[in-house]
């Protein structure tokens, strides 16, 4: 409902419920501990000496009868119900029965109560302490006596009862109580005129209205009236009497009411006229309250008849500028494209503000034929063209593509088809290939390079042929460049390229193309692709040379070294040489799972025939990953090197530390957070999987150094079932490539040793837990490691 209806019916609840309490009529109790609940009360007849339990119960007391007698009145069907109003009543009647066991008895009257109750219930509507119970079970009681009961009530009591009375009858929406309720609406006490403005409203009609309409009421009370005025309209709207709602709903929206009754008043036409209440919308999109005009442009997004967007959407240019923004935005929250061409008209000729909402709005309202006016617009500079560049590759609907295409291949502005070409990169338009293969030979140079650019993100292993005679073809070197990165991009996305096309190629094609065949050729990798680049490097040309050195040193894996390795040390050419030994250092570096020491010697290598002190410092900064003894040796032999000598005391350092400390470290497959329980000589923490054990769960080990491991113990300790039902160990130097389990085992029992068959050199160690237990986690409270001597 609205704003302020809310507002009021906390209000009233707020203050009736102050003045009952204060009153001494509402009674907060606990529930005792030994309550039963639901699910502890056997569901079966209750006795009559069950019932005779409510007379002597008190708060505090044992509640097990008074939850047997609810648990059956929760199952017995409403026919059984006679029964037990009957023995309800004779405990309500009793003297003896307490205030505790009478408040429990309404409390069930308002479940199963018919007319029989009224009469004891309405004596208790002038008991101070038990009247708002005798409220709880008369209030909901469809019997036409329980209003008249609540009525006569209402005409004998006063203060705080009588606010009850009120408020009860006006839950119960009771109309009779109209003519009674109207001589309360200017009380001297504050309160009950509160209640009574409050109870019409929520009674509602005609007659509520009229009373309503007429009275004069304290100004405090104004908005309150004008909002129960609204919820008799409300009603009257419900029950179909359109006229008289619309009466009020009209009388509501004059000026000297509040913003907030004006809105609901408003929203109340809108529902009751509908398509007519058009000019009303209108009318308040000008109006001069900010308020109203924002909620205009929500009445014109709610009206759901599609006959109404053209209606709201031909007004567009007899508004003002901010009214307009709020129209634009209503109409595209509508989401009826029939709007479209009427937005369409603001981008060219409006205020930027209003240029800037109508192209944002036809990203969800344009379609097709808006696809030219947005590629237009998307040259402009600042948020304008940003804004139509969005909602160009945000346009749905059919024949988009198409558009899009035309204007790629047209001969318009050059911004204009860059722009498009991106906008079918951001749709990811792959239709448009065969366009874009036509663009990449375009004599402008902008679009072929858009067009490079797109043919990266979308083209694919079969158009590599065709971007490689394109290459063949360049024009420039920005041209060879940005083709061999959009052949490297395909590549890339490719699961399994192939090099033969490029390799064909890169046999008869000129020296000034081969250089970018043959980076290409590195991004592929493979034995094909590597005799392909070694044969080019004894090539007369020096940029082929260059070229195919440069492949090698950029190859995805250590394939290349001992090439890398010779040309650096005899190759007549320094910078070749230079180059050679760069790729070399790096290649070595990549993962390669051999061991430590051997890296090392490799690395040892390079270092000997160096000639730059910028080669052996990238190989100082390399040895702090490879702990050894053999890292140690070779930092001391570059500190020899004067140039050299800091950096080399600073790489010594960090080895030796890595040695002495070698700190453990571990990671899994789930719970990564906890794994540093297993490792903390705390058998009271655990990692564990946090699910039930299933093949594929993972704990690995870095040991920090290469170290010789002959086993490995896993305790579950006090999760004595959580241990892994079955297991692969697997070893590594690199923490990437695997092999074969080095062991594979089950196990039945907490703890869970495994030796391997022999001593291995590794740093890292995996084990995998292969078994299947839903129910259980698979947990290590405590890990050791069995190192070899």
């Amino acid at each position: 409902m609205r704003k302020i209806l809310i507002i009021s019916m906390i209000l009233v609840t707020g203050i009736l419920s102050t003045n009952i309490a204060a009153a001494g009529q509402v009674t907060q109790m606990d529930v005792p501990d030994n309550s039963p609940t639901a699910d502890k009360v056997s569901i079966r007849p209750v006795s009559d000496s069950t019932f005779e339990e409510i007379k002597k119960y008190d708060f505090g007391k044992s509640r097990q009868a008074l939850a047997a007698i609810e648990e059956q009145i929760r199952n017995v069907p409403p026919n059984s119900f006679g029964r037990i109003e009957a023995m309800l009543l004779d405990a309500l009647d009793a003297p003896e029965t307490t205030f505790a066991g009478k408040q429990f008895v309404c409390r069930m009257l308002r479940r199963v109560g018919s007319v029989r109750s009224v009469p004891a219930l309405s004596k208790l509507l002038y008991d101070k302490e038990l009247s708002h119970m005798a409220r709880f079970a008369l209030a909901y009681m469809p019997e036409p006596q329980a209003g008249a009961a609540l009525r006569e009530a209402l005409g004998k009591l006063e203060g705080n009862l009588k606010i009850g009375v009120v408020g009860t009858l006006s839950l119960r929406q009771d109309t009779e109580a109209v003519p009674q309720i109207a001589g309360l609406l200017n009380s001297n006490d504050k309160n009950m005129a509160f209640a009574a403005i409050s109870a019409l409203g929520r009674i509602g009609g005609a007659e509520a209205a009229q009373v309503l309409l007429e009275a004069k009421v304290a100004q405090d009370f104004e908005s309150l009236k004008d909002d129960s005025c609204l919820m008799c309209a409300d009603k009257m709207l419900d029950q179909g009497k359109t006229e008289e709602a619309v009466e009020i709903y009209r009388r509501m929206t004059g000026k000297d009411k509040s913003t907030m009754i004006r809105i609901a008043a408003y929203k109340g036409l809108v529902q009751a006229e509908k398509e007519k209440a058009v000019p009303i919308i209108l009318a308040l999109l000008k109006d001069e309250d900010f308020a109203l005009r924002q909620t205009a442009g929500k009445f014109v997004v709610e009206m759901s008849d599609p006959k109404l967007t053209k209606a709201f959407a031909s007004q567009l240019d007899s508004l003002s500028t901010d009214v307009r923004i709020v129209l634009i935005s209503a109409l595209e929250s509508r989401g009826d494209k029939s709007a479209a061409p009427y937005i369409a008209k603001a981008i060219g000729k409006d205020h930027p503000s209003v240029q800037l909402a109508a192209i944002k709005a036809l990203a969800v309202l344009g379609d097709a034929s808006n696809v030219k006016l947005l590629a237009n617009v998307s040259t402009e500079q600042g948020d304008l063209g940003k804004a139509a560049l969005n909602s160009l590759s945000r346009l749905t609907g059919d024949g988009i593509t198409d558009s899009l295409l035309d204007m790629a291949r047209s001969k318009t502005d050059v911004q204009v088809r860059c722009n498009v070409i991106q906008t079918i990169i951001n749709r990811r338009e792959t239709l448009a290939v065969p366009i874009l293969l036509e663009a990449a030979g375009d004599d402008n140079a902008d679009v072929r390079q858009a067009s490079y650019k797109a043919l990266g993100v979308l083209a694919g292993q079969a158009e590599i042929p065709v971007m490689i005679s394109l290459l063949l073809q360049s024009k420039s070197n920005t041209d060879s460049s940005n083709i061999e990165r959009a052949i490297s991009a395909i590549i890339s996305r490719t699961k399994e390229p192939d090099a033969q096309p490029v390799i064909d190629v890169l046999k008869k094609a000129d020296d000034q193309v081969k250089p970018y065949l043959l980076s290409i050729l590195a991004k592929i990798g493979g034995q094909n692709a590597l005799e392909a680049v070694k044969a080019q490097i004894d090539s007369d040309n020096a940029d082929v040379k260059k070229g195919a050195v440069r492949a090698l040193a950029n190859w995805p894996d250590s394939t290349p070294l001992h090439d890398l390795f010779a040309v650096a040390k005899q190759d007549q050419d320094a910078a070749c040489r230079i180059l050679a030994l760069q790729g070399y250092i790096k290649l070595v570096s990549l993962p390669a799972n051999r061991p430590v020491g051997d890296t090392i010697d490799l690395l040892a290598k390079g270092a000997r025939i160096a000639e730059r002190a910028d080669e052996k410092r990238a190989i100082l900064s390399l040895l702090p990953g490879y702990p050894c003894e053999k890292s140690l040796k070779l930092a001391t032999e570059i500190s020899t090197d004067q140039a050299l000598a800091e950096e080399a005391q600073l790489a010594l350092k960090k080895v030796n530390e890595s040695i002495i400390t070698r700190k453990l470290k571990a990671t899994a497959s789930s719970n990564n957070g906890d794994v540093k329980n297993a490792l903390d000589d705390n058998k009271a923490t655990r990692w564990a999987t946090g699910h039930g054990m299933k093949p594929g769960d993972w704990f690995m080990l870095d040991l920090g150094t290469e170290s010789r491991v002959k086993g490995i113990t896993l305790d579950a300790a006090g999760s004595k079932d959580d241990y892994p039902r079955g297991y692969e160990v697997y070893v590594s130097f690199d923490g990437g490539n695997w092999g074969k389990p080095v062991k594979v085992g089950k196990s039945n029992k907490t703890l869970t040793v495994i030796e391997f068959d022999k001593a291995v050199l590794t740093r890292y160690i995996k084990i995998v837990q292969t078994g299947s237990v839903p129910n259980l986690w698979w947990s290590i409270h405590d890990l050791e490691i069995h190192f070899a001597d």
